[in-house]
């Protein structure tokens, strides 16, 4: 429901509704994202680069955000958010349907429906999700959104590791009767998840806020985005968070692959690792909340950010062969830089930007973040893709994914100065 002003006792309604809409929408996109999207992808056979091309999508699909704001203006943030959600888990099925294609032996209609269902799926992510900090600092005070955003992700990330569990124990006593049926079987994970997304979108409908934040999303998006980009600390962040995305792409996205493919573990295996990441990030959300409160936002942000060079390094040290202590390491290492990075964005954003610019702030952040990273890393990633290709030739090992690191780190130290040239807030 929307308010002119929002009571303190609808404030706390509402963050309870928001951490709901965290639980559901953790237990559903354990089911239809990226993870179990790959192990579905590589049961198929796709090749590196689709996988690649995916991890792009979450970034291109930035290009529907002003889709977002506009429907702010009648709507509001809650709202927006819980149809752009529904219309998203709705994409996952579409993406999730490969397997039948690929099952019939149409593998590159199934890249085709893998594809244009995961770009529809990131763009209704990018479109319901543009308002989320406003909406978080709308039904909070000042000093409760750090402790806000890292209870939300914590409770994401608790029942993300429950969900790994029973994924694990599921996938383990299917995928010992053959390809075919775990294929089966990651296509109803993937059914359950969309439901569960689903109704996540109920959940967040419950979620009360002022009638401020649609008021400000009517703003003319050229007009107040304006004022916004006139601001030396509005551009620089847009920069780092840029930089932020493109390392990422780079240091992150090859994860699952070295997994499966690298080390050559059973799609059981692969969540049960999965499992330590999320109990990694639940430790990891307060401190890096306390973090982002005691020394800044911004140099939170250049803490978390430098894991990536120890991650580049990581990947120039790592054994050809599975070790438990290998595995601890990297998600030890991914999940600090996501959390730092991801919790003190959200308190620089609220810190930097007025409230009265804040849509038309976020709506202009992400679209050209989306659309200039997206671009960015779909080129990059199959340039240095063809690059190992030309230095090590055709294949899959572990010398190829190591090379594929190394070459993107000149990349990742041109980010560390945008996240460094931030101003202090």
């Amino acid at each position: 429901m929307i308010y002119p002003v929002l009571t303190d006792a609808q404030m706390k309604r509402s963050q309870r509704f928001f951490i709901g809409f965290n639980l559901l929408n953790g237990l559903g996109y354990m089911c239809v994202g990226d993870m179990v999207m790959t192990l579905l992808g590589n049961r198929l056979g796709f090749p590196d680069v689709v996988f690649t091309t995916f991890g792009a999508f979450f970034n291109l699909g930035c290009i529907w955000i002003p889709l977002g704001k506009i429907a702010a203006q009648h709507w509001g943030a809650a709202r927006t958010q819980s149809n752009f959600w529904l219309w998203r888990n709705l994409a996952s099925i579409m993406m999730g349907s490969c397997a039948i294609w690929g099952f019939f032996g149409h593998l590159y209609i199934a890249i085709a429906f893998f594809l244009a269902g995961g770009f529809l799926f990131c763009a209704c992510r990018s479109a319901g999700g543009v308002m989320t900090n406003t909406l978080v600092g709308n039904i909070t005070h000042e000093n409760e959104r750090g402790k806000l955003l890292a209870f939300a992700s914590m409770s994401h990330n608790i029942v993300t590791a429950f969900v790994i569990i029973s994924l694990t124990l599921l996938l383990h006593r299917v995928e010992r009767f053959g390809n075919t049926t775990a294929i089966w079987a990651l296509f109803a994970i993937i059914l359950f998840g969309a439901g569960c997304g689903i109704l996540s979108a109920i959940c967040m409908r419950c979620v009360d806020e002022s009638e401020s934040i649609r008021e400000a999303a009517k703003k003319p998006l050229i007009t107040d985005g304006w004022v916004c980009l006139k601001s030396s600390a509005f551009r620089r962040m847009v920069t780092a968070q840029i930089c932020f995305s493109i390392a990422m792409a780079l240091t992150f996205s090859i994860n699952m692959l070295v997994l499966k493919r690298g080390f050559q573990i059973s799609d059981s295996m692969t969540l049960a690792i999965n499992f330590l990441g999320s109990l990694l990030c639940v430790a990891l959300a307060r401190p890096a909340a306390w973090l982002g409160d005691k020394i800044g936002p911004r140099k939170g942000l250049i803490v978390g950010y430098s894991f990536n060079f120890l991650l580049i390094l990581f990947w120039q040290l790592v054994p050809g062969e599975f070790h438990w202590l290998t595995v601890v390491i990297l998600f030890f290492l991914t999940s600090s830089c996501s959390m730092c990075c991801g919790i003190c964005q959200g308190q620089y954003f609220l810190k930097c930007i007025p409230v009265e610019h804040q849509p038309s702030a976020a709506t202009l952040q992400s679209l050209i973040n989306g659309i200039l990273t997206g671009v960015i890393v779909m080129g990059l990633t199959a340039l240095l893709w063809k690059g190992c290709d030309w230095i090590l030739g055709p294949g899959i090992s572990m010398a190829r994914y190591r090379l594929f690191v190394l070459l993107g780190l000149p990349f990742v130290a041109l980010g560390f100065i945008g996240i460094w040239r931030q101003k202090e807030v």
